[in-house]
């Protein structure tokens, strides 16, 4: 096959397109973006999507979705990306065309085809602050039919606050830094037992692959299975920063990056199916776990 870049190793006759899963969004709410590739071929080995940088918005990696039957001509059906778009700036947000590069076997060469553009229009201010206010009429007229408005009924300061944009940012922020704060007690008690002579605490590796187990069934939530397996490796290698300077070997670096993809999934915004994300995470866990423990 040829080596070309953009041709990943895609061999057949495919089709894509791209869509939205709605014409318009406020400001901070999400859209999804999927892009699929359907056809005969080897569609089971295509396992990535184009990369996707869209100035004004922030991109989530994608989750991948299968189709595929096997039949007496090979492989067919389609494989869809699912990218979860957040724009950033309001008025119209470009998604420009996706490439795709395949082999053709009936002529022999490449081919490249590549999606419409699409775009997608942002409005200014969230949902909650376009909802229209109540005309100054509407409650005096309630109030004459002696019926109690729900803001006569609570007492003055029940009210619970609406946080804006920078309070959830600041928030997010405290949660990440308790994080880091809770990481480097239990690595300051690691070095306190080893000073006083005794060995730092360290989880069994069975119960460990049996908690790995349970996050990878997927019957827990998003943040419960990604603390679920932050803790179990910490429980098994003792306390690690996951960007604590270089690694000191091959063992730490394993487990650092299955860190590092821990955290991307615990504190990413809810905003599709983490899902199959997790179940990677806790199967890379378990396979660092049975070949460093």
């Amino acid at each position: 096959l040829p080596e070309e870049p953009g041709f990943a190793g895609a061999v057949g006759e495919f089709d894509v397109k791209a869509s939205l899963d709605r014409d318009a969004v406020s400001l901070g709410e999400a859209a999804t973006l999927r892009f699929t590739v359907q056809g005969r071929g080897n569609l089971k080995w295509v396992d990535r999507a184009p990369e996707l940088s869209l100035p004004g918005a922030k991109v989530y990696p994608p989750q991948t979705r299968s189709d595929l039957k096997v039949g007496p001509e090979g492989i067919t059906g389609s494989r869809t990306w699912e990218f979860v778009v957040v724009p950033e700036t309001s008025g119209a947000l470009a998604i420009p065309p996706l490439p795709f590069t395949y082999f053709a076997p009936a002529t022999g060469t490449l081919k490249r085809t590549r999606t419409s553009a699409l775009t997608l229009q942002v409005r200014g201010g969230t949902a909650a602050a376009a909802a229209p206010l109540a005309a100054p009429g509407s409650q005096a007229s309630a109030r004459a039919t002696g019926l109690a408005l729900r803001s006569d009924l609570d007492p003055p300061g029940r009210r619970l606050p609406v946080l804006g944009p920078a309070a959830v940012l600041a928030t997010l922020g405290l949660l990440v830094v308790l994080h880091g704060a809770i990481a480097a007690a239990a690595r300051l008690a690691d070095r306190r037992r080893l000073a006083a002579g005794r060995p730092a605490a360290r989880q069994d590796v069975r119960g460990a692959l049996g908690d790995l187990e349970r996050a990878r069934r997927g019957q827990l939530g998003k943040e419960e299975a990604a603390a679920l397996i932050e803790r179990t490796l910490h429980g098994v290698f003792g306390a690690m920063a996951e960007n604590g300077g270089p690694p000191a070997g091959e063992r730490e670096k394993a487990v650092r990056d299955v860190l590092r993809q821990v955290q991307f999934i615990r504190y990413a915004p809810q905003l599709g199916d983490y899902s199959e994300a997790i179940r990677d995470v806790a199967v890379r866990a378990a396979d660092v776990v049975r070949k460093w423990a």
